[in-house]
């Protein structure tokens, strides 16, 4: 074995751990909410800065080790055009320097003047994320591709969170029984969040799980290192199959609006994803059509017997224009520079001070739409970059659109593009938890599928070439 395949094969063996090391590291600040000190650890103070520079170094010095190890090719065009918007992203704090204030009436018609003076640390944050967000979507385009490809361990991070998961919904399932006992009636202030932070938090990553675990149904082959006999194949579906209906059905007690109306699209796209290529047997497209309308029938009845499932379509709707008050302003507070270079680090204070002035009994840090998060934070080239980044994506799964794998991460993408609309977590160009995994699946493993084939493909061509020459 020569040293480049002894430091090869160390990459691989590291893959599973850096992927896992980098994920949990980002989404233990969900799940340490019963412990004071680990919570204000991890979530609060300078404490929080220092261990987001330590998993973003680790993570990092591992991606560029195996860029150079892998000897990967970089995209010249996305390397100058990323290296552009990074360079704007980056300029943006200094067009936002000045301290920012507010005046508003409060409800007792009492004058309230409001300053918020941004220090350096939240500056040298803001950049932090801004670089490790970078690294993280070229280790996603470039590096992780080649690796999902090469390891035979790679989806060892989606099944130690799926099994985190499983234990959430057994402890909730514990610890608030009553709650689900009375979900016909349950309020708004008794929330079912497990050990998270906030039933948003609980439904959200209920929602991640749900997504993984359909995916990993149909996960078959040697593109993977999944070998099946028959039984084991069936055994493999089943076991998915429940997991996901699990996560599922606890998601819909969580009442989270945004993640429940998303599951409920992908759902709705999931079977014209699996006819996409090509129909199968009579028998087999009745079934899949029968599902499909008991699927219907089924949402339909829930959504007119229990009150608090009709409430989260009307919420859905509501909760959009609840914030409109808070979009008005920020798009009548977005100009001048702004237009180009964003609010930057200041984006979060200038939304809780706009969120005084609306007079709303929620004061919010968040705008709640991806997209708009995008352009707040680096202006339209930002927000033009991004939804570039979405659409290459469709058109690696729609050139791959005969892999069934490709089609269930089309749906993915798109139901995660819906929830977007009500929540900032972005992909690709975010390395939080509440994106990573999703981003992985609907590009990195696609892309590593398209080089497996082009590899295959050139393979077969110089066995034919050998043959002629025979």
């Amino acid at each position: 074995m020569t040293r480049a395949d002894k430091l090869q094969k160390i990459v691989l063996i590291l893959f599973p751990i850096a992927l896992c090391f980098y994920f949990f590291g980002t989404f233990i600040s969900n799940v340490v909410t019963l412990s004071p000190v680990l919570h204000a650890f991890f979530t609060g103070g300078v404490s929080k800065y220092i261990w987001r520079a330590i998993m973003a170094l680790l993570y990092g010095a591992y991606i560029v080790f195996a860029s150079i190890v892998f000897k990967i090719k970089f995209d010249r065009r996305l390397l100058v055009l990323s290296i552009f918007v990074l360079f704007m992203v980056l300029v943006s704090p200094l067009f936002n320097l000045q301290p920012l204030h507010t005046e508003y009436i409060d409800q007792w018609y009492r004058l309230v003047r409001i300053d918020v003076n941004i220090g350096f640390i939240e500056i040298m944050g803001y950049y932090g994320n801004a670089f490790f967000s970078f690294l993280f979507m070229f280790s996603i385009f470039f590096v992780l591709p080649t690796l999902f490809r090469k390891s035979k361990t790679s989806f060892i991070v989606f099944w130690f969170f799926v099994a985190v998961m499983l234990i959430a919904c057994l402890y909730s399932y514990s610890v608030e029984l009553q709650k689900y006992l009375n979900f016909k009636s349950v309020a708004y202030d008794d929330d079912i969040r497990s050990f998270f932070p906030s039933k948003n938090s609980f439904g959200s990553f209920l929602f991640h799980a749900f997504l993984i675990s359909v995916y990993m149904i149909f996960i078959e082959g040697p593109s993977f290192q999944t070998k099946f006999t028959e039984s084991n194949r069936h055994i493999w579906s089943v076991g998915w199959s429940l997991l996901s209906a699990l996560f599922l059905i606890t998601l819909i007690f969580t009442l989270n609006k945004n993640s429940i109306g998303a599951a409920i699209l992908f759902l709705f796209l999931l079977p014209l994803a699996l006819l996409v290529k090509r129909t199968r047997s009579k028998k087999f497209n009745i079934a899949l059509f029968s599902s499909y309308a008991l699927v219907i029938a089924i949402a339909i009845i829930l959504i007119l017997d229990i009150p608090s499932i009709r409430n989260i379509f009307v919420g859905l709707f509501e909760s959009a224009d609840g914030r409109n008050d808070l979009v008005q302003l920020f798009f009548i507070n977005f100009r001048g520079a702004q237009i180009f270079t964003g609010f930057g680090h200041t984006l979060s204070y200038r939304l809780y001070l706009w969120s005084n002035n609306i007079g709303t009994y929620i004061i919010m840090n968040n705008i709640h739409n991806a997209f708009f998060t995008v352009l707040g934070e680096g202006g339209v080239i930002y927000l033009a970059f991004y939804i570039g980044l979405i659409v290459y994506n469709f058109a690696i799964l729609f050139k791959q659109r005969a892999n069934i794998l490709s089609r269930i991460a089309a749906t993915i993408l798109i139901a995660f593009i819906f929830s977007s609309f009500f929540e900032s977590t972005q992909l690709y160009i975010s390395g939080s938890s509440g994106s990573s995994l999703i981003s992985i699946l609907v590009l990195s493993i696609p892309l590593s599928l398209d080089k497996e084939k082009s590899s295959t493909e050139t393979q077969e061509d110089i066995r034919e070439v050998k043959h002629e020459n025979i």
